[in-house]
């Protein structure tokens, strides 16, 4: 849903259900580790838009706005090995040991309209910490997006 506030300026909120997640894995003192986390997150991401004719079926959109997300559900798996045996176990990603379940952040993105199909990529920068410390992750997220408008 796209709210235009005039010509150029639009408002367009949207409620996504959304997978984020990581892979790392290394090697320290004999011990190697492989670690898979998923994420679910509600998502209300609220951007405001800039839309600029390039041609007479055609725009250039510049996106940019806060998101705001709630973890839903999720996975984390890991596995270690040393000395020839292995562990691994899983988890509930927001269980009471993992990641805090609320997150925000800023979304941009840059988009072609070409009639009613579009074309674009976006990014999200989280500014909120998933975990406690000073070195706690935050959300960083790249994406391709493809849709058609009705």
């Amino acid at each position: 849903m796209e709210y235009a506030l005039d010509n150029t300026w639009s408002l367009q909120p949207s409620l996504l259900l959304s997978s984020k997640g990581t892979k790392a894995s290394g090697d320290v003192n004999g011990y190697s580790a492989k670690v898979t986390v998923n994420q679910m997150y509600l998502e209300l991401p609220v951007n405001l838009q800039a839309r600029m004719p390039i041609s007479n079926n055609t725009n250039f959109v510049i996106a940019a706005g806060p998101y705001f997300a709630y973890g839903v559900g999720g996975k984390s798996t890991g596995k270690v090995s040393a000395n020839g045996q292995t562990e691994s176990g899983d988890t509930d990603t927001f269980g009471s040991d993992g990641l805090k379940r609320f997150d925000a952040g800023l979304g941009f993105g840059v988009s072609l309209e070409f009639n009613k199909v579009i074309i674009g990529l976006e990014s999200q920068l989280g500014l909120t910490k998933l975990g406690d410390g000073d070195n706690a992750p935050k959300n960083i997220n790249f994406g391709i997006t493809a849709g058609y408008k009705f």
